[in-house]
């Protein structure tokens, strides 16, 4: 654990810089909610203009403050925002909190002082939360500090929230006491000059207060030091994280927001997919709404986590149930028969008119003890691991209190969902208090539920392991790339790839390159009929859609055709192509046709890629995405994502493919950018893979390297 945080969430005593008397302004803010929430350590107004503030006595300047300061809450104008660092300095404070505006959100002036203020704070050796933050909050009762300009009445719990926007978090501590959900710690981050994201993780991590975490993001800082703090977390604690700007729109919003770079700015282009990678890799759980992150939250903590997607739906009106029914199994949630006995015991419980299949009615004038029993039958049965608890009416109180009871000695989750009642109603209220989660409507819990499985699925399944292969010609690659940087090109040769890919384990096909009609014609006879032109024109990227490829060419008589054919249609439809010659290249049939690539997101750094590929590929959009180095088990999870997963699976018939070849060639791939920081893109495409073979066919691709300046700029952004 980062122990100097404690500066900041455990100080001894605060000194609020800048504390005014103004009931309006954020310095009278602050102050007077470390006071009513019951600080439990000493609290020293700052302010040179009052001797007295909220009955506490002022000091004219840092110094003058006659105790020790650990933690300084700085809430004074950006531009003497320095000069109040330098007294922190002097008085030897550990953590500051600067919650003024006028830093790098408004560009230009504001984002040179932040730059400067960042590096004071490291000469010094403090930590900083901000600046243009809301502050912390740590409900510990032992210290009972709200260091935020919000009132903030909150219970103590066992979550820790990070947020990176000050206004949202406002609205979130209300929501939050609303729900009678409690937090061990937050905290908003603001512009993350110092402490970021990534710190608060590993702080939170080791904090015996924090059982899961929360995250409201618009903004990755770096994202490779957050997947390895985050796969040590998420073994043994939960994450869930919205992440704001999904939409190219979105993400212009958070950058206007948080003041981000222009290089992040063009992050839009790395699509919401990233993220879900990033996110899936390291086990954070992802929600797309705030609604959904406190949904998620009042289940996970507190509730056992499901050993099955098995879902027993009790409910006393069939509406509710048909409704939860249709999200489980849309969600591909069960909802099993139940066992026999309990259906039985149902039988004997519930009036005749009841439905005692999964889901179970017990129909509207079902009450508390009938509520009972049917919990306690569902409980013990061995079909179902997950309770969804459905009780329509206009007043919770005996069932809200039945279903409290059962749910403390419950191994199994239970989820409630009340309708028709009084959002204040005592029994919905004394539910939340208890830690039982409760929801509006059943597709809410639904979700929550589909969530817990996939956490608990993530707990259960073996890390994996990031594979190295010796048998790769690192060297031959090496040549390539080296020769094409010798030469100033930025694109590698066909031939140049074609040796890439071979010496990294794809096998190729046999192919020549022509420079005229004739040439053509020699090159056939060596690779043997049928073959296959393609126009070679380096910047050309859809050869397909230009007429520049012809298919399954069978004699020579064909070939002259063709090879005429599609210089025509390159040049008429694209003057301006650059051709060098055609590919004669071996024809396969058969087989399944894939795209294997990688890209470098400028936010997240290089990304494999695995789709389907053919002629419909580009239509049908079926990729896989995850942040390089990837493991063994990852390369697996990439290739059964896939919605042609079943194709190569071996369906209607056909045989499958050697799926422990095509993963290892996965994880050659990711070795390839890993030894090769000069590589922006490449791409096979397509990668033909036949059934049972443990070869594969690098057929075309592409290949792209960095310039040396921008690798040198891409070496910076991720240490």
């Amino acid at each position: 654990m980062p122990r100097d945080l404690d500066y900041i969430f455990r100080p001894r005593a605060i000194a609020v810089v800048g504390a005014s008397r103004d009931p309006a302004s954020f310095g009278h803010r602050v102050l007077r909610y470390l006071v009513d929430g019951g600080f439990q350590g000493l609290i020293y107004p700052v302010n040179h203009h009052a001797e007295v503030v909220h009955s506490l006595p002022c000091y004219p300047r840092l110094e003058a403050v006659p105790g020790v300061v650990d933690l300084a809450v700085i809430l004074v104008p950006a531009a003497e925002v320095s000069a109040v660092v330098e007294q922190c300095a002097r008085k030897g404070v550990g953590g500051i909190i600067v919650i003024s505006a006028g830093f790098r959100e408004i560009g230009g002036e504001g984002e040179e002082r932040e730059q400067r203020l960042a590096a004071q704070v490291r000469r010094y050796g403090m930590r900083m939360i901000g600046p243009n933050c809301m502050g912390v909050i740590n409900t510990a009762p032992e210290l009972r500090m709200n260091a935020t300009f919000a009132p903030a009445e909150l219970r103590p719990g066992k979550i820790a929230f990070m947020s990176q926007s000050g206004a949202m978090g406002v609205a979130i501590l209300n929501y939050i006491r609303e729900l009678s959900l409690g937090l061990s710690m937050y905290a908003s981050v603001g512009n993350r000059a110092d402490v970021s994201a990534n710190d608060l993780l590993e702080y939170w991590r080791d904090d015996a207060q924090t059982e899961a975490i929360l995250l409201y993001m618009e903004s990755f800082g770096n994202p490779r030091r957050f997947t390895q703090i985050a796969r040590t977390i998420t073994a043994k604690k939960p994450i869930i994280a919205v992440k704001a700007g999904r939409t190219a729109t979105g993400l212009r919003a958070a950058d206007r927001h948080t003041g981000e770079s222009a290089e992040n700015r063009a992050a839009h282009a790395s699509a919401d997919v990233t993220v879900d990678a990033l996110f899936e890799q390291c086990g954070v759980l992802r929600v797309q709404t705030l609604e959904e992150l406190f949904d998620l939250a009042r289940a996970i903590v507190g509730q056992p986590l499901p050993r099955s997607t098995a879902v027993a739906v009790l409910t006393n009106a069939g509406g509710p149930g048909i409704m939860a029914a249709d999200a489980l199994e849309g969600l591909m949630l069960e909802v099993p028969p139940l066992d026999p006995r309990t259906v039985d015991a149902l039988k004997e419980l519930l009036p005749p008119e009841a439905s005692v299949r999964n889901p179970i009615d017990m129909r509207a004038d079902a009450g508390a003890i009938l509520y009972q029993k049917a919990i306690a039958l569902l409980q013990a049965d061995p079909n179902v691991d997950v309770l969804l608890v459905i009780y329509v009416g206009f007043d919770y109180g005996e069932v809200a209190q039945v279903i409290l009871k059962k749910s403390k000695s419950s191994k199994k989750p239970i989820l409630v969902c009340l309708m028709g009642g009084d959002r204040d109603d005592a029994g919905l209220r004394q539910l939340q208090s208890g830690g039982v989660p409760v929801y509006s409507f059943p597709e809410s819990a639904c979700r929550v539920i589909r969530h817990l499985c996939d956490y608990r699925r993530y707990r259960e399944r073996p890390q994996g392991k990031v594979k190295h292969f010796r048998s790769v010609d690192r060297d031959r690659a090496c040549l390539q790339i080296e020769r094409a940087r010798r030469e100033g090109r930025a694109d590698l040769r066909l031939e140049e790839l074609r040796a890439v890919a071979e010496a990294y384990g794809a096998k190729l096909t046999r192919e020549g390159i022509a420079h005229s009609e004739d040439e053509a014609v020699e090159l056939a006879a060596k690779v043997g009929y049928p073959v296959v032109l393609k126009v070679l024109a380096p910047k050309l990227r859809r050869k397909s859609d230009l007429g520049g490829v012809a298919l399954d060419i069978r004699t020579e008589a064909e070939l002259r055709t063709n090879y005429v054919l599609i210089l025509e249609n390159v040049t008429r439809r694209l003057p301006s192509a650059v051709v060098e010659g055609v590919v004669v290249q071996q024809m396969l049939r058969g087989g399944q046709e894939l795209v294997l690539g990688a890209d470098h997101d400028p936010i997240f750094g290089p990304v494999l890629r695995l789709g389907a590929g053919g002629m419909y590929g580009g239509i049908i959009q079926d990729f896989q995405f995850r942040i390089i180095p990837i493991t063994l088990r990852e390369a697996t999870e990439m290739v059964r994502g896939l919605k042609i997963f079943p194709l190569l699976d071996g369906s209607r018939g056909r045989e499958p493919i050697h799926l422990g070849s095509l993963v290892d060639l996965l994880c050659r791939a990711s070795q390839l950018i890993e030894e090769f920081e000069e590589i922006r893109e490449f791409e096979i495409n397509p990668l033909i893979v036949f059934p049972r073979r443990k070869d594969f066919w690098a057929v075309d691709g592409k290949m792209r390297l960095f310039g040396p300046e921008e690798l040198k700029t891409r070496g910076a952004r991720f240490e």
